[in-house]
């Protein structure tokens, strides 16, 4: 998550779409199977920089291409390549996560089980070795990217089944720092990563026995906190599902899932609840020893809740907003420093549609202003669900109050299936939101880009920009 305090630093998952630039939407082959999930970052200069893929001929292609504010070319009809694999992609796949920081940008993919790094400049132009950095070559299921604060990144990954957590930090220079030595072994493969402007890192995983872990590293890759910091003192069934940022004063904000079992079969989970916690910067307990319950299935009486996915977001004020989805809705709630919950009990609703087609999928980014700005796509009632999702988005003030209307603003009006939303902050106040579709599910071979200002208005037409040849 990235860490409000940072204002030159924007951090965006990056994962693969489609080429050049053009507004208008067009009809997919059917021959042609789906790409991956696009993603994009603010150039620091108000522009935007995006990585797509593209399936060619029997491989694929990851470009970058940086757009200026109103969505026009910077880096030509050519793009920069990233790199290129053989065989055509299935989608959904991560490709590149990327860091921005005055002008350059770091990019890091995994591409043959190996994991590779590269800096660009505000150009375009490669300033570390052609062949690209090598992090590790055993396999990585799983990694991810935060700012180091000093012009590098620090990149976790996992390899392994069950899996080894493993974290590296790179310099400006390229240089690789830390040892190769795994920090946690025998873990599930989904962790979450975060850092801060004093130079830590924060990483929260769970074991194989659904024990749920968190560690701080300082700058030179040496664990602050004690070695195997519970969160909770119950271990229940884990989903997999962890988030976790900075506090801003050296400490760190951490949500996870737990399963919930049925009582007549303990074999089977028969719901869901969503914990948060805080660590000091000593890594002390701040919150109550189990965590503080955000939903569950007796939040509200008159169902059962089915809490998933949670993501969070500094407020920028110690706290956190903390948003996740059910099978037809998304919920939001707001933490204070002190683990009380500012919103209604069990979240406010940030969108409901009791007869959508399949449950939505969502992202999350703070607003700079205490609230929080929410992206999801889902299947409006009575369309198919494999090609009729459409995508919105939701502002949600520090008073718990949605801005952008009772059910959210539409980002496009394009008449595609569009799914794997991913959102960043414009540095204006608005965001910027790119996601990938097509036909249908299994052939989505476009990549679409949005902006959207502070107000809710569309600044890149009401179909965005569409990433095509």
């Amino acid at each position: 998550m990235m860490n409000p305090l940072l204002s030159l630093v924007k951090i965006a998952i990056l994962t693969v779409a489609m080429l050049t630039i053009s507004v208008s939407a067009c009809s997919v082959p059917w021959s042609v199977s789906s790409v991956g999930k696009p993603s994009a970052i603010p150039d620091g200069s108000g522009g935007i920089i995006i990585a797509y893929q593209v399936n060619e001929g029997d491989g694929r292609t990851t470009y970058v291409q940086r757009l200026g504010p109103q969505g026009e070319i910077l880096w030509g009809k050519k793009r920069i390549v990233l790199y290129s694999v053989p065989g055509r992609s299935e989608g959904g796949g991560m490709s590149a996560r990327m860091m921005e920081n005055d002008g350059n940008t770091i990019a890091v993919w995994a591409q043959n089980n190996s994991l590779w790094a590269q800096k660009m400049d505000s150009d375009g132009r490669f300033l570390w070795q052609a062949d690209n950095i090598q992090l590790t070559s055993n396999g990585v299921y799983d990694f991810k990217v935060v700012s180091e604060n000093m012009g590098g990144v620090i990149v976790a990954w996992t390899v392994g089944n069950p899996c080894n957590l493993f974290l590296q930090r790179i310099d400006g220079q390229g240089h690789l720092l830390w040892s190769n030595n795994p920090l946690a072994k025998g873990v599930h493969q989904y962790f979450a990563l975060a850092s801060d402007s004093a130079g830590n890192t924060f990483v929260i995983w769970e074991d194989k026995e659904s024990n749920v872990y968190a560690q701080r590293l300082n700058s030179s890759g040496e664990p602050t906190w004690p070695a195997n910091l519970l969160l909770s003192a119950i271990s229940r069934p884990g989903t997999h599902m962890h988030g976790i940022i900075s506090d801003g004063t050296g400490g760190a904000i951490a949500v996870w899932i737990c399963g919930i079992r049925d009582e007549q079969r303990p074999y089977l989970v028969s719901s869901h609840e969503l914990y948060a916690q805080r660590i000091d910067a000593d890594g002390n307990i701040l919150w109550q020893s189990a965590g503080v319950l955000i939903c569950s299935s007796n939040t509200q009486t008159e169902r059962t809740r089915w809490p998933i996915e949670p993501r969070l977001v500094g407020d920028g004020g110690g706290g956190a907003i903390i948003v996740w989805r059910e099978a037809m809705s998304i919920y939001a709630q707001r933490m204070d420093a002190d683990g009380n919950t500012l919103w209604l009990k069990g979240g406010v609703q940030v969108w409901k549609e009791e007869r959508a087609q399949g449950s939505p999928t969502h992202n999350v980014v703070g607003d700079g202003d205490g609230g929080a700005i929410v992206v999801w796509c889902y299947t409006p009632a009575g369309k198919n669900v494999d090609k009729n999702a459409i995508l919105h988005a939701q502002r949600v003030d520090g008073d718990g109050q949605m801005l952008w209307g009772d059910n959210g603003i539409p980002l496009s009006s394009a008449s595609s299936y569009s799914f794997s939303p991913q959102i960043s902050q414009d540095d204006s106040g608005g965001v910027i939101v790119v996601w990938a579709g097509g036909r249908s599910i299994h052939h989505s071979s476009n990549s679409f880009v949005q902006r959207v200002n502070a107000e809710g208005g569309l600044l890149l037409g009401e179909k965005g920009i569409r990433l095509n040849n």
